[in-house]
């Protein structure tokens, strides 16, 4: 049984109306894989349709299970990025012309790991668009994709719904900073005071302070996803209104990039101080 957004994607399917490239956002690679594969069949197999089983007419949905279909070329982080060697070899691939099918497709795994050599590269194959080839992006973040990349594919989020809770309106007064994101340093105390917890000392009157990782975790990720529904329309907002939208998105990426560094960040003072940096737009060593 699938969630809301595949079946959705699903239904998109069902009309047999196709664009030359997609943008696939997940939340697991391995789980999802088999997802988009079903979508791959089709675009193959034309007696394949989203919801069957593989059709028993051509051999097409078998090869590509096991991954030695000749007409589709996929694409994986050569250590840890896309370097555009890689793409540079999808791009000769597809010059050739299609072996079993008059299809041909390109997936490209964890997209989001591209630099911006790998980026360029399959900018270009995206604006020019080839008869009968289709291409495929999979990330966990379309935001780290080049906005020109975003916008030449058709976008689908495949990920789990997933809905902000927040456990007071302090975001609100976190929203209001970032309207003027120089008052973040002015209002430095007040905001990282709300991070705080308290430890009660043994035997002791006094407590001491330290940061709260888990609520400096859930308040961001939530602002995130309040930030992008307001993005997509979904709700409104007086402060985020005030606020250019190519900004929010940046501003999206900034936090989740550092949601990512703090994992690994016990200097809670110093991670706070290169959000702050970065929201403002200046460099932070």
């Amino acid at each position: 049984m699938y969630g809301i957004r595949k079946q959705n994607f699903i239904d998109y399917v069902d009309n047999k109306r196709f664009s030359h490239a997609y943008i696939f956002e997940v939340d697991n690679y391995e789980e999802d894989y088999s997802f988009i594969l079903d979508f791959v069949k089709v675009l193959f197999c034309e007696d394949k349709s989203f919801s069957q089983v593989n059709c028993d007419k051509c051999n097409i949905c078998n090869l590509i299970d096991e991954g030695v279909y000749p007409d589709l070329y996929i694409v994986r982080p050569d250590g840890n990025e896309i370097k555009k060697e890689q793409l540079i070899n999808l791009e000769l691939e597809f010059s050739n012309t299609s072996i079993l099918s008059k299809n041909k497709v390109y997936i490209i795994l964890e997209a989001e790991k591209m630099n911006k050599y790998s980026s360029n590269a399959i900018l270009k194959f995206v604006e020019e668009p080839r008869d009968n080839v289709y291409g495929i992006l999979v990330t966990k973040n379309k935001y780290k994709l080049l906005p020109t990349i975003i916008s030449r594919c058709l976008y689908f989020n495949i990920r789990e719904d997933q809905k902000y809770v927040f456990e007071d309106n302090y975001y609100e007064d976190f929203l209001s900073y970032l309207v003027n994101p120089d008052n973040l340093f002015v209002n430095y105390d007040s905001i990282t005071e709300y991070f705080y917890e308290k430890e009660k000392e043994e035997n002791e009157e006094s407590s001491r302070r330290s940061f709260n990782k888990k609520k400096i975790m859930g308040f961001f990720n939530n602002l995130n996803l309040y930030m992008l529904d307001y993005y997509n329309g979904n709700v409104e907002d007086k402060c985020l209104s005030m606020i250019n939208k190519d900004k929010i998105i940046e501003y999206i990426s900034i936090i989740e990039s550092c949601l990512s560094d703090l994992e690994f960040n016990l200097n809670y003072k110093l991670w706070f101080d290169n959000l702050f940096c970065r929201l403002i737009g200046g460099n932070y060593d």
